[in-house]
């Protein structure tokens, strides 16, 4: 899953608060994409950008409200798990299974191209956020979790 901070996108007519409304809007009833914010930390971000929430971005324009990427932020999530390259998958799996009894995990983990990172290794992922996505295809991971956990099903 890829996170992108907490953002909105200007049509060029509609101020950064407009905007933040219409996505929180859009969000409505998800249970997974949380609203985006508009309190002091939201501001401090727009102000070094030299925004405000009534400026008007420009037509495409993607602004940021936040500097982190949480789902609790607001952030978007985009599933990118077919993207990934084999070798990357090859080397999280390995370093999963260094842990002694850890049978599922989670695993953040920064790419770029071929360079890539890992971040943490949770052994109580939050895989809820696969199943409703800003972009992209939600896949249903916790088949996925069953299967690793009961190979014999």
């Amino acid at each position: 899953m890829e996170r992108v901070p907490a953002n909105v996108k200007g049509d060029g007519k509609s101020t950064i608060k407009e905007l933040i409304l219409k996505k929180n809007e859009e969000r409505k009833g998800s249970s997974i994409l949380k609203k985006l914010k508009m309190g002091k930390e939201t501001k401090r971000n727009l102000k070094q950008q030299g925004y405000s929430l009534k400026s008007v971005p420009r037509k495409e324009e993607v602004v940021f409200l936040r500097t982190n990427a949480n789902i609790s932020d607001g952030a978007d999530s985009y599933e990118v798990q077919n993207q990934i390259n084999d070798t990357v998958k090859e080397t999280i799996v390995k370093a999963v299974r260094s842990i002694p009894g850890l049978r599922v995990a989670g695993v953040d983990v920064l790419i770029d191209k071929d360079d890539f990172h890992i971040i943490e290794i949770n052994g109580n992922p939050m895989v809820s956020i696969h199943y409703e996505t800003s972009c992209g295809q939600s896949k249903e991971v916790g088949k996925d979790v069953i299967k690793a956990m009961f190979p014999e099903l």
